[in-house]
């Protein structure tokens, strides 16, 4: 299909919504709807490939997973690897651990599965985790080993000459899957908010919308004048920015409250006719860059801030560390997208060579990340004293070697070097902290 910078621009407003939240900028709380706004623009795109490549009789499932891998994994893969690299000096066993058996389900596309039993969205213990964000990847993974199947069959009995007594069965088809995914999303909602959020049944219909505007007749979107063009697209970057400012980690999701960012970014991405003002806005730099580099982006930003938050024993970043991410992940993104995405996207080999080269990736990748959990996140890496402290379950059972004698953390427990002869000293303190603000030792 013909390139659209403004759709590059929707990405970038998808992107950047994301980093904001994930950063704690003030004024996005609902940004974390930047997601949904990318699942639909994904169903719209590879939606329209599919028919595309059906109606002009070439259409081949071994080369769509070629080009879904080609696109996902290289960048992946790269991300993964090199978070397990960063969290070899800077997470403890028990988080290491975690990491590597999140990193093995990352490489076969099931995270939203290891998150659903392992944490939530918006608790504390998710903002630990750094591959926590490949959940969405998850869920557009297992929607396109299906969509495909059943979107290719419905297109082939519809060329049928049977098919005349049901001229739209693939639109109606489309709109019986948005409508059961939703409603299955509302219900969701309502009994266990957990597995409505992570489950790639309860976001299908948000894939599905983006699909569905490919079947919009032609001389419907033709008709649309330059003046209703404008206020359509209006209507959706501002169905769009209402929940990124209005809704809450809090907030029931996805649901009801998808409505307004799906079907937003569902008109922006309507063709019309005539050209929009909105169109052009959209396609005016940075934004088109920012929404080339958008996956890239995405892949490394959470890392990046959560290794950052590990370094700084949990706390939320700063405004210079936060500065500091921001522009990491723009670096980083960039060069991932200019040598790895772009040298990928344009390899031609044999589809069934990337195939097997994609398994075999994941599979090594898999293996890493499992080796790491089963070893305990190699505690090797510290001291035997604090090894216990890497494990909430561990650590209750830990003899405490040493007792602080006197000072304002007297009592307390200490491992490490004697504490009266130690250079250094620090103290962890979770519930207290101003018991040791401006001590001259801690």
């Amino acid at each position: 299909m013909t390139y659209r910078l403004d759709i590059d621009g929707v990405r970038a407003i998808a992107v950047l919504s994301v980093l904001l939240f994930h950063l704690g900028v003030p004024g996005v709380p609902g940004g974390f709807v930047g997601v949904d706004v990318f699942f639909v623009i994904s169903g719209y795109l590879i939606t329209a490939n599919i028919v595309a490549d059906v109606r002009g009789g070439s259409f081949s499932l071994l080369r769509f997973y070629d080009r879904r891998i080609r696109r996902i994994v290289p960048a992946l893969t790269l991300v993964v690897l090199a978070t397990l690299a960063a969290g070899y000096f800077i997470l403890t066993p028990g988080d290491y651990a975690v990491l590597g058996r999140s990193a093995a389900y990352a490489a076969g596309g099931l995270s939203n599965f290891f998150f659903l039993r392992n944490t939530g969205y918006f608790n504390a213990a998710a903002e630990t985790m750094p591959l926590l964000h490949t959940w969405s990847l998850g869920v557009e993974e297992q929607f396109y080993v299906i969509w495909p199947l059943l979107l290719v069959a419905a297109l082939r009995v519809s060329a049928l000459r049977v098919s005349a007594r049901w001229p739209r069965l693939v639109p109606a088809l489309i709109g019986a899957l948005i409508l059961a995914s939703f409603a299955y999303a509302v219900q969701k909602v309502g009994t266990n908010p957990k597995s409505a959020f992570y489950q790639p049944w309860t976001r299908a219909w948000e894939l599905a919308v983006g699909g569905a505007l490919v079947f919009i007749p032609a001389a419907w979107t033709g008709a649309i004048s330059t003046r209703l063009g404008d206020l359509l697209k209006l209507a959706g970057l501002l169905a769009i920015l209402a929940p990124i400012l209005l809704l809450t980690a809090q907030s029931p999701f996805p649901g009801a409250n998808a409505l307004a960012p799906v079907l937003g970014t569902a008109l922006l991405l309507l063709p019309t006719g005539a050209p929009t003002r909105m169109a052009r806005a959209l396609a005016l730099a940075p934004l088109p860059f920012v929404g080339r580099i958008s996956y890239s982006l995405y892949l490394w930003h959470w890392p990046i801030i959560v290794l950052m938050r590990h370094y700084h024993n949990g706390e939320r970043l700063d405004l210079a560390w936060g500065v500091a991410a921001l522009v990491l992940s723009l670096l980083a993104a960039w060069l991932s997208w200019r040598f790895v995405e772009q040298p990928f996207r344009r390899m031609r080999p044999a589809p069934r060579l990337t195939l097997g080269a994609g398994v075999l990736t994941a599979g090594v990748v898999a293996a890493v990340g499992l080796g790491l959990f089963f070893t305990g996140g190699l505690p090797g890496r510290v001291s035997p004293q604090l090894q216990a402290l890497g494990s909430k379950d561990r650590m209750w059972d830990w003899a405490c070697p040493q007792h602080v004698p006197d000072g304002p953390a007297k009592g307390l427990c200490a491992a490490g070097a004697p504490w009266a002869s130690a250079g250094t000293r620090a103290i962890i303190c979770r519930r207290h902290p101003a018991r040791f603000r401006g001590h001259p030792d801690l």
